[in-house]
């Protein structure tokens, strides 16, 4: 089963690297002041670039360009980059690592920061794994960080919320309250909205430049398909003692729910599954003297299935994913020998296809699992090969 699995792995693996729509219409203006008009690779960064991959056309090969030579880049109606100089506070941001200076620590460094509002008042953003600091700047106000910063001070974490009165010395509108800037919270969605009500209070013919910000979304599925499952026990060091049990095929039901991360163009989702299978077989010893002898096996339980998800896509109809899940399960009914069948886990890997949103297929290999690991001496290698149908209900 294993070599199955694998087998066609490896031949749908080699379909995703030639499935994928990376590259979109945008452009880059060189360190030199020259604008090149481009198709950028878009992986919608979670972390600020510090390179990126493009091409003169479709057809074309792909160029790489590094932060040293780009004042600015954007795709068409869905991000900008800008290049710049600033100050940037590199105090800790971990609450095990804070320091205890109310102050920023600034240095100086030469950073893309992506475009979040454009206007008279415009708000960039830089992230780098759990560290996000925000920058503005308006039509009389060079660019500078918004200071945020958590610090600590004997067992309590303090607040140096800075940004707030700059908010309120730098983006005056009637429209905007003291109250409203009080409320203001470091974080995107917040600044964000913010920051469009001012540009909206400013100029009334105020549009927004890039694409609404994708959201998280949430999935339902029903995860309904068959099973091909074999077993295997034996005693350690006693090979005469093994017994092989008949494979076979159940029917599994699944339920599963799915969060889509909101970065890399959706391509990242979290999963976890809660699925009912069952094995009956008959096994017998790999011993002549005991060929005569059999053993049954009536185990069913519920494998929980938890891990991370890829999606490569096709077209915006169809894509591809691959997913490993650590899957602890359940035992129910549990009838092997006079022998206690216990609780166990073991890891899962899958390769499927989604189309729609809607409807979708998985093949998933269980690796091996040991039911029996309450027992010094007594093992089992139990495994399966899951074909799994799935429909999306919202």
């Amino acid at each position: 089963m294993k070599k199955l699995f694998l087998t066609l792995t490896t031949v749908l693996f080699s379909t995703f690297l030639f499935a994928q729509i990376n590259f979109e219409k945008g452009y880059i203006i060189t360190e030199n002041g020259d604008r090149l008009e481009v198709f950028i690779k878009n992986e919608d960064w979670k972390n600020n670039p510090t390179s990126i991959d493009y091409k003169t056309s479709l057809e074309a090969e792909k160029n790489s360009i590094s932060i040293e030579n780009i004042q600015e880049f954007g795709i068409e109606n869905i991000s900008q980059y800008v290049k710049f100089t600033v100050d940037i506070d590199t105090s800790p941001v971990l609450l095990r690592n804070l320091d205890s200076d109310k102050r920023p620590n600034f240095k100086e460094k030469t950073i893309l920061l992506k475009t979040l509002v454009d206007g008279d008042a415009t708000l960039y953003k830089y992230e780098n794994g759990n560290n996000r600091k925000y920058f503005y700047k308006t039509n009389e106000k060079n660019i500078e960080q918004l200071v945020f910063k958590e610090y600590q001070q004997g067992s309590y974490v303090n607040k140096n919320n800075r940004f707030k009165q700059q908010i309120f010395n730098y983006l005056k509108c009637e429209d905007i309250s003291y109250s409203q800037i009080q409320n203001l919270e470091y974080e995107e969605r917040s600044l964000t909205k913010l920051f469009k009500e001012y540009n909206a209070c400013n100029d009334p013919n105020y549009r927004e430049k890039f694409k609404k910000t994708k959201k998280s979304d949430f999935h339902l599925s029903i995860r309904p398909g068959i099973s091909l499952m074999s077993m295997s026990s034996y005693i350690e060091n006693s090979p005469s003692y093994t017994i092989e049990f008949d494979k076979k095929i159940s029917w599994r039901i699944g339920l599963e729910g799915e969060f889509i991360l909101p970065f890399n163009n959706n391509k990242w989702s979290l999963f976890a599954e809660v699925a009912y299978q069952k094995y009956t077989s008959e096994g017998k010893y790999n011993n002549q003297a005991l060929s005569s002898a059999t053993q049954e096996i009536d185990y069913s339980y519920l494998d929980i299935a938890m891990g991370p998800r890829y999606y490569l896509f096709l077209n915006e109809e169809s894509k591809f994913f691959v997913n490993l899940a650590y899957t602890p399960n359940v035992a129910l009914k549990k009838e092997f020998e006079n022998l206690e069948v216990n609780n166990a886990a073991n890891l899962a890997a899958g390769i499927g296809f989604k189309y729609l949103d809607k409807y979708g297929a998985e093949i998933r290999y269980g690796f091996n699992r040991d039911i029996l690991g309450k027992y010094s001496i007594r093992y089992t290698e139990y495994n399966s090969i899951n074909f799994i149908f799935s429909y999306t209900l919202f």
